[in-house]
């Protein structure tokens, strides 16, 4: 799907749904409808059926549904005001201006209900990694565990121990599982981990140091002649390597002489077809240079203050392991970790990180064993300076860095490093769930609702000033950030589909004039005063409503523009 063809899908099938909602209940109520319109200005094309007229309009940024009665400044007849729009009873009104955004609350209901319903797959709850060093291994838990119960509670899927971790971060769970046929009970207790949202900076995750899948024997390199980044070692002395613990088991075991490997190179063209197979010879590198020290928005004085000092130490402590374990290694180290995107103009860039070459190995003096381990590090000090260790070919490097805000104005000047890191983990086998329409319908209303309140929270910040107006998104990036989700799949395309149908009720229900808002807030003034406002106070109402929606519009577009340079 295009990033045309994307936004035009997310714009039509969000507006048909807004649009639907009023015009059914509009017609419930006994209110004649005149026009059914998709899009604003000029019409296109159209057709007229009984009473309404429906049509497609040049600007397609919106649309309308026109009622016979609307306009206050109209004479209505005495007999024709039973099918007026303004003429009918408060809760008639009330119930056409809020069937729009109710609409748009209930196309997410039946997009997730969808998804869920019925049988679907998902991870087995099969321990496929076990994080060295971590709460798992520290607790005895090996590759191949599988986890029937925590806390006495039956698990079906991974997806359950993920959410029952996270939400348990420093709570002692007991977890139930089965190895080589018999049961044992393990205790652990989640470590919590920085997982800042863009709500709730300092929010924190439970973290146990478990892979649903097996790691994959694909390796970053410390010289790319013999192997490059990303070959498939399949083979070690003929020995087959089925994951990255058989390939570094073998290579650790043949630390002082030579080995000889299969390395399947991938196609460049398409990553999923068979690569170019070759047996490499590897002997045992030369000793490493010590890494050297790179910074950038740090002033050299500032690294001999002791707590930076220490944590560069800390940092190049950890980057020594790794070179001293690479070197048992024939110069080969995990795939996960290795550089795989790299921002124009952002920080990681500026120190000169390379893509599909240089591999993360440790951040603020700890050992970065998964991406989420340095995304966790920095967004839980976005301000501070942070420290790096980088190992790929030409040397290991230790970078000391401030971030600098994102170039991308729809996430209002967060700031970010600018690399993206790759996680070569394997899938795992598989269960079937099975979720009843009323288990469906339970997890979707309860995942719309959810959505809702994190929308009203993020508006609150916005009207506070916690975040600022260069997080409105206009049409040229909501279009972008469509065709990036239909990019990543239909599921993905159907999730930004949720998020953007939830904000857009949220935004029709603010009590600002010309929007369904607007409308509930001068009904239940009338309602209270029992009497109809004027036409120049509606007039006047209508101007601010203008005034406030051309002003947040023009915002939009300015970011969309400033967005482009």
């Amino acid at each position: 799907m295009s990033y045309v063809v994307a936004p035009l899908i997310l714009i039509g099938v969000l507006i048909t749904v807004h649009e639907l909602g009023h015009f059914l209940v509009a017609k419930a109520c006994g209110v004649r409808v005149l026009v059914f319109s998709l899009g604003f200005g000029p019409r296109l094309v159209g057709f007229t059926r009984g009473e309404t007229e429906y049509r497609l309009s040049a600007i397609p940024l919106g649309g309308y549904v026109r009622m016979f009665g609307d306009d206050p400044t109209a004479e209505v007849p005495l007999a024709e005001q039973r099918r007026s729009f303004l003429h009918q009873p408060y809760w008639r009104k009330m119930a056409i201006a809020v069937a729009g955004p109710f609409a748009n609350f209930l196309l997410p209901v039946l997009l997730l209900f969808a998804v869920v319903v019925g049988t679907t797959s998902e991870p087995a709850p099969i321990i496929g990694e076990v994080v060295a060093g971590d709460v798992a291994a520290a607790a005895g838990m090996r590759p191949g565990d599988r986890i029937v119960a925590i806390d006495a509670t039956p698990v079906l899927s991974f997806l359950d121990v993920q959410a029952r971790v996270e939400r348990s971060a420093g709570v002692p769970l007991r977890f139930t599982v089965e190895r080589d046929g018999g049961a044992l009970d393990l205790t652990l207790t989640p470590r919590a981990a920085p997982t800042p949202t863009f709500l709730e900076a300092g929010h924190q995750s439970g973290r146990i140091g478990v892979m649903v899948g097996a790691e994959l024997p694909v390796v970053s390199v410390d010289d790319d002649r013999r192997v490059k980044p990303l070959d498939r070692v399949r083979a070690v002395d003929g020995v087959p390597t089925p994951d990255a613990r058989a390939l570094f088991a073998a290579l650790d075991a043949a630390a002082e002489r030579e080995v000889r490997i299969e390395v399947e190179t991938p196609d460049p063209r398409d990553p999923a077809a068979p690569g170019f197979v070759r047996t490499v010879v590897l002997t045992p590198p030369p000793a490493p240079s010590p890494p050297a020290l790179r910074r950038f928005g740090v002033l050299r004085e500032e690294l001999a203050a002791p707590a930076l000092a220490q944590r560069i130490g800390e940092t190049r402590g950890r980057v020594l392991e790794e070179q001293a374990l690479r070197q048992r290694r024939k110069g080969l180290g995990r795939a996960t970790g290795l550089v795989v995107g790299v921002d124009e103009g952002a920080v990681a860039a500026e120190l000169g990180l390379r893509a599909g070459v240089d591999a993360i190995v440790a951040v603020d003096g700890k050992a970065a064993y998964l991406p989420s381990d340095l995304h966790g590090a920095l967004m839980a000090a976005p301000d501070g300076v942070h420290v790096v260790g980088v190992i790929g070919p030409g040397g290991a490097r230790v970078l000391a860095f401030r971030m600098l805000p994102s170039p991308r104005r729809e996430l209002g000047g967060t700031k970010v490093f600018g690399a993206a890191l790759m996680t070569a983990v394997g899938d795992g086998p598989e269960v079937e769930r099975h979720t009843s329409v009323l288990g469906a319908l339970e997890q979707a209303s309860a995942r719309t609702v959810q959505l809702t309140g994190e929308t009203l929270q993020g508006l609150g910040l916005l009207l506070t000033g916690r975040f600022g107006f260069g997080s409105f998104a206009g049409p040229i990036t909501i279009a972008r950030l469509s065709g990036e989700a239909a990019a990543s799949g239909a599921l993905a395309f159907v999730q930004w589909m949720v998020f953007f149908s939830v904000n857009l009720a949220v935004l029709n229900l603010l009590p600002v004039p010309v929007l369904d808002g607007g409308h509930v807030l001068i009904f239940t003034i009338e309602a209270v005063t029992r009497r109809r406002l004027t036409v120049a106070t509606r007039i006047k109402f209508i101007k601010v409503g203008l005034l406030i929606v051309g002003a947040m519009m023009l915002i939009a577009v300015v970011n969309d523009l400033l967005g482009l340079f």
